[in-house]
């Protein structure tokens, strides 16, 4: 989640509003992991905290790459 969030800040910092995108993509799977963790739903979370946050990531990078 924090990944996420520092991203959302960076993005207003830099002005660039494509890396918001991903931040919040981010910052909403470290949120959900979280929630899954409290409601001891353990066996989802490396999927959707470590998994999906890899292809935002991935997602994002690629994005960003082939806009220049």
């Amino acid at each position: 989640m924090i990944v996420g969030l520092h991203f959302v800040v960076l993005a207003r910092v830099w002005k660039r509003g494509a890396i918001a995108v991903p931040g919040v993509v981010l910052s909403g799977l470290g949120a959900a992991g979280m929630i899954m963790a409290a409601a001891s739903s353990v066996e989802w979370i490396p999927f959707v905290s470590g998994a999906l946050s890899g292809v935002t990531l991935l997602a994002g990078s690629l994005y960003g790459a082939a806009r220049r």
